[in-house]
């Protein structure tokens, strides 16, 4: 199988082949998906960080109220 070495000119007069514009397109592709990914992960974390706050905030409020005079 033969490579077509047909080329296409970018905005900077900087020539790429096609095969070139696969490659960066399907590591664009894979970049966003593991960033999507990440962001999930992210979300999950600052919610679980969000639910252990108010956790520990009901815990020193229960403190301060049996310590009231």
């Amino acid at each position: 199988m033969s490579e077509k070495k047909e080329e296409v000119k970018d905005s900077g007069d900087m020539i790429i082949t096609r095969m070139e514009v696969k490659i960066i397109r399907e590591e664009a592709e894979e970049n966003f998906k593991e960033a999507v990914t990440l962001r999930m992960k992210i979300e999950s974390v600052l919610k679980y960080a969000k639910e252990v706050e108010k956790k520990c905030l009901h815990v020193l409020n229960s403190i301060n109220k049996d310590q009231a005079p």
